[in-house]
């Protein structure tokens, strides 16, 4: 069963409610939608939970959400193999699933703004990271759901030492710019940071044209 509520598009089945930004066309068949999952327990904060998507969808581009309830028979199905592989022990709700990591917590709004965070790490005098803010613009382009945060390394040492741990390499070793998007640090190496994010599989399967 398909509804609109102004610029938002609806979809409810038996056991998941979709939520889809329907507002302004998108201008170039190139442009792709980060897709999201929220999974919820109670029942009877169903109906604050999806208003309060429904009002981010509405402000946000490029978002498609599907909100499920773990106790219905599929999204348990579903649920249960996204706990096992990340041994989630007593999660709390809501939890969004996106980019192939989780995130829970009580604000809905923090977590999905978390979902849709893209962290870009830079130094003042990195040659390579000169045309970020371009490369940034570009890819924001195709994904207008994704929001770019950069990091100056030099006023964020520990959080950058812990991401460049991640790709097994000491803070000084690192090629920048480094990029965290959802469950993958990656570095650049040399290629645009508008091609190293378009070209990773993550991204192509968590988000749809």
């Amino acid at each position: 069963m398909l509804f609109s509520v102004r610029n938002a598009l609806i979809s409810v089945s038996f056991f998941h409610v979709l939520l889809v930004y329907c507002g302004e066309l998108p201008t170039s068949k190139s442009q792709r939608d980060l897709l999201v999952e929220v999974y919820y327990s109670d029942e009877e904060k169903k109906d604050d939970l999806l208003a309060s998507l429904t009002k981010f969808v509405r402000n946000k581009k490029g978002l498609k959400v599907s909100l499920f309830n773990v106790y219905d028979a599929k999204a348990k199905q579903k649920f249960s193999s996204i706990s096992k592989y990340f041994a989630l022990k007593d999660p709390s709700f809501p939890l969004v699933y996106c980019l192939g990591r989780t995130i829970h917590g009580n604000d809905i709004d923090l977590l999905l703004s978390a979902a849709c965070r893209v962290e870009v790490f830079v130094h003042p005098r990195c040659d390579a990271c000169a045309e970020i803010d371009t490369e940034i613009s570009e890819i924001s382009h195709s994904f207008p759901a994704l929001v770019f945060e950069k990091i100056d390394i030099t006023k964020a040492q520990e959080k950058f030492r812990s991401e460049a741990a991640l790709v097994g390499k000491a803070i000084n070793d690192v090629e920048l710019p480094l990029i965290r998007i959802g469950a993958r640090v990656i570095e650049c190496r040399g290629q645009r940071v508008r091609d190293a994010i378009a070209d990773l599989k993550l991204l192509r399967d968590w988000s749809t044209n």
